[in-house]
């Protein structure tokens, strides 16, 4: 993806790409890659609210490489994140535009309309007369879903509460970290800022990793335990709340 939009950059290419970083709450975006956020606003063709942003994005085929892109995160009211990372400039379409683009799609592709079923709940049939019935067979599978996710949880209270204990500076941490990137701009795919910033952003940036490796050791002896229960939690993402 990162190789495609670095290629759209180029003058004598006029494409402009919208992609998707699938739903937020899978946990495949993480919320230290963005920045610039805007106040939230209201989505203006459908029911959610929506952030214009920058992210950065790494090249997968150049480690060292920062893509820095537009994105619109949607906050949609059912309780879904999603993510739309685009090459349209603000100058050209609004966040709404931007998403309502991206959306026009789905008739034309069944994938994104898969994608689009999981992020608005689209789980209920339309019976005569309009009426709405819930799906029993998606009721009863979240039930059950629901049910491991608890035992889980008591399984395994401890190290889940040693990890709250260590992921508490996290968010104080993120927010400095995400205030110093803000501070400087990427160029040739290199992050450019003053000696002190970068002695200050590397600082904080091993105080979240050892943070980190602390909260990966705890889940160590769990870790079966603990790759269930992000399975589960992934997958009860995608039912209706």
């Amino acid at each position: 993806m990162v190789a495609e939009m670095r290629l759209a950059d180029f003058p004598r290419f006029q494409t402009r790409i919208i992609t998707t970083l699938l739903c937020k709450d899978t946990n495949q975006i993480k919320e230290r890659k963005f920045k610039h956020l805007s106040l939230n606003e209201r989505y203006r063709y459908g029911r959610a609210g929506l952030r214009d942003c920058v992210i950065e994005l790494i090249d997968s085929k150049e480690p060292k490489y920062i893509y820095e892109s537009r994105a619109v995160c949607i906050y949609w009211d059912n309780g879904r994140e999603s993510c739309l990372v685009s090459s349209i400039p603000k100058s050209l379409f609004e966040a709404s535009e931007v998403v309502k683009a991206y959306f026009d799609r789905w008739p034309y592709c069944e994938k994104q309309y898969a994608m689009m079923k999981a992020a608005t709940c689209f789980y209920q049939i339309v019976g005569y007369g309009k009426k709405q019935e819930d799906d029993k067979n998606m009721l009863e599978r979240i039930e059950k879903l629901e049910t491991h996710l608890e035992q889980l949880h008591q399984e395994l209270k401890t190290p889940l509460f040693q990890i709250a204990a260590k992921e508490e500076p996290l968010d104080t941490l993120f927010e400095e970290e995400r205030q110093l990137k803000e501070k400087s701009r990427i160029k040739d795919g290199k992050r450019i800022q003053s000696q002190r910033n970068q002695e200050a952003l590397e600082s904080w940036m091993q105080s979240i990793g050892k943070i980190q490796r602390e909260i990966n050791k705890i889940e160590e002896p769990f870790k079966e335990q603990f790759k269930q229960l992000k399975s589960k939690e992934q997958r009860i993402c995608s039912y209706p709340k």
